[in-house]
């Protein structure tokens, strides 16, 4: 029976059987729902990283992630394929202005090498750039993108050969408890017993907590929101080898990525999604409100017959009954359950 099953086989469930199995406890079973591990929202990620936040806490975490990022093949072995090609967040709200510049100045306080810049600035960083109506940006030349299938695939291969078992086409169904311990789940191949559970699942994260409180003494479920996220892929915008971000009339921020070698990744949107996050789909509105905010701010015009790519993905997040899903928290929650002061399941949200 092993010690730990880890339900999910994204991004996250990988380092989580990664982590463990570095620290010894190589006695997991990861189950993924799909044919091959991190084919769901982990795949669809545009992977966008960056020292721009807004409070304290985020912006070490993520100088300690980039940083991790940085040196990943050579501590685990995989490929992150991180860029640092700089953060250019254009602002076009002047009541927005002071709080970025405040913000930008907690980050310098930080160590993060952030610049203000004013139009004429943007215009000599990236020629293409439209400043007719840009108040300001901030810029960050060590933000960037990566790729979150490598960075996935890299812990879940690591993992492996440290001895954990990666269990493919094995949907868990249901979920055996006694008390407050959970002791087995069911999969189509089988009953797998365990002393502890770990509920990576993302997307169906919310209806496995569903599936454990209908089990006998679980509590109430963890409730998730799910929001959907649509991207579009252009030939790459003429001087557009930053990444940038852009502030729509919405309130709402858009990115666009240098995406291989030739082309330009836009995106995202926020949308409230109730149905199968395995077959999300873009619409034609969220493609004409990405290209609408590409050419507020570029030069070279887009259209929807320039478009070679489009997809979508879902984000699983806390539901903290936020009216817009754009406001919805995109932390982590990590819920753990013990049994006895022994751990005994871990959902993790977000």
């Amino acid at each position: 029976m092993p010690q730990v099953v880890i339900v999910g086989g994204g991004i996250i469930g990988g380092s989580i059987a990664y982590h463990l199995a570095l620290r010894g406890c190589t006695d997991v079973i990861v189950l993924e729902r799909s044919e091959a591990p991190a084919t769901g929202s982990t795949a669809r990620s545009a992977a966008g990283v960056r020292h721009q936040f807004a409070t304290e806490m985020n912006i070490r975490l993520s100088r300690y992630s980039i940083e991790r990022l940085s040196r990943f093949t050579e501590e685990v072995g995989g490929y992150a394929e991180l860029h640092q090609v700089g953060y250019l967040l254009l602002i076009t709200d002047p009541a927005a202005w002071p709080a970025f510049q405040g913000q930008a100045e907690l980050q310098r306080r930080l160590g993060v090498p952030t610049e203000l810049l004013g139009p004429a600035d943007i215009e000599r960083l990236v020629p293409g750039t439209r400043v007719d109506d840009v108040i300001g940006a901030t810029y960050c030349p060590l933000d960037g993108y990566c790729d979150p299938y490598g960075v996935a695939m890299g812990y879940v291969k690591r993992a492996r050969e440290l001895g954990v078992t990666v269990a493919c086409d094995a949907p868990v169904t249901t979920v055996h408890r006694a008390g407050d311990r959970v002791t087995a789940v069911e999969t189509p191949n089988g009953r797998i017993g365990c002393d502890v559970l770990v509920n990576a699942a993302g997307p169906w994260a919310g209806r496995f907590t569903e599936a454990l409180a209908r089990s006998a003494s679980a509590g109430p479920p963890q409730r998730l929101r799910l929001v959907k996220g649509s991207h579009i892929v252009v030939p790459r915008i003429a001087g557009a080898d930053n990444a940038y971000l852009m502030q729509s009339r919405d309130g709402r921020v858009v990115f666009a990525l240098p995406f291989e070698e030739r082309f330009t990744l836009i995106g995202t949107t926020d949308i409230a999604y109730s149905g199968d996050p395995a077959a999300v789909a873009i619409s034609r509105e969220e493609e004409e409100y990405l290209l609408g905010l590409a050419n507020q701010f570029f030069r070279q015009p887009l259209s929807p017959s320039g478009i070679v790519w489009r997809y979508a993905g879902v984000r699983p997040l806390q539901d903290d009954e936020a009216a817009n899903p754009s406001a919805v928290s995109r932390d982590y929650k990590l819920d753990l359950e013990a049994d006895e002061g022994r751990p005994a399941l871990l959902n993790v949200i977000g």
